[in-house]
């Protein structure tokens, strides 16, 4: 451990750390953070060492054994990137279990818990700033993603949509440019989706006024584009030939 948050003097955590400690809202911590914006502040809230002790049981069962939840608590990368791949794997499990019929795998605990699994990347977050390594691994990130339920959020839904909506209006355009009519099936079948789908994107039926807007824009791109796929035709050519 080092002494990030700690007294100089040595008399353990300094007193903002020992503020926030004895009552760790957001709250508390935005207040403390605002009045004393250049204080060290210890975060760390879980149980540490205690909590291995009261959960050794329920931890062992799922394979999470003292020497690595210890791992977890002194900020080891490895272990970090393991343990999460591990509870990644594990939700894979529970989610197939209750697919198939089997509803309360969490209560008679043959399933990981949520609170469970948020807990593991709260305790591993605390051994992060006690221990001052704040270097983070993937497969955590994609764990503390997986639970924020931001891997298939409406913000990421509506990124989609709306990068498709782009997408689908440059293809109308052009479709225009060549002396067609574009249509929502036309669309689709570029995006390998129905008609229904691409007619979805434009809510406000303003497909086709939409990739009018383009066409002057496609006409002055078009010879450029025209030349590029020729250079990259010759250029697979070239490669075959090598």
């Amino acid at each position: 451990m080092v002494d990030f948050g700690c007294d100089p003097d040595g008399g353990g955590f300094n007193a903002i750390s020992k503020e926030y400690k004895a009552n760790h809202t957001i709250e508390n911590y935005v207040r403390l953070r605002r009045e004393r914006p250049d204080e060290e502040i210890e975060i760390a809230t879980t149980g540490g060492i205690e909590f291995l002790f009261a959960f050794e049981n329920e931890l062992r069962s799922f394979g999470l054994y003292p020497k690595v939840i210890a791992g977890l608590l002194d900020a080891d990368l490895e272990i970090q990137a393991e343990v999460s791949l591990l509870l990644l794997e594990m939700i894979v499990e529970r989610n197939n279990m209750e697919k198939s019929g089997e509803t309360h795998v969490v209560s008679r605990k043959t399933a990981v818990s949520d609170s469970l699994i948020n807990y593991l990347i709260a305790a591993t977050l605390d051994g992060m700033s006690w221990n001052d390594e704040l270097e983070i691994s993937r497969e955590l990130i994609v764990l503390i993603k997986h639970q924020l339920g931001a891997l298939n959020s409406k913000v990421e839904t509506e990124l989609d949509t709306h990068k498709n909506k782009i997408n689908a209006t440059w293809i109308a355009a052009q479709i225009l440019v060549a002396g067609k009519t574009p249509t929502y099936r036309m669309i689709g079948r570029a995006f390998g989706v129905q008609a229904s789908t691409v007619m979805r994107w434009f809510p406000d039926g303003n497909f086709m006024s939409e990739a009018k807007k383009l066409v002057p824009v496609v006409r002055d791109l078009l010879p450029g584009m025209k030349k590029r796929a020729r250079e990259l035709k010759l250029a697979r050519k070239l490669t075959e030939c090598d």
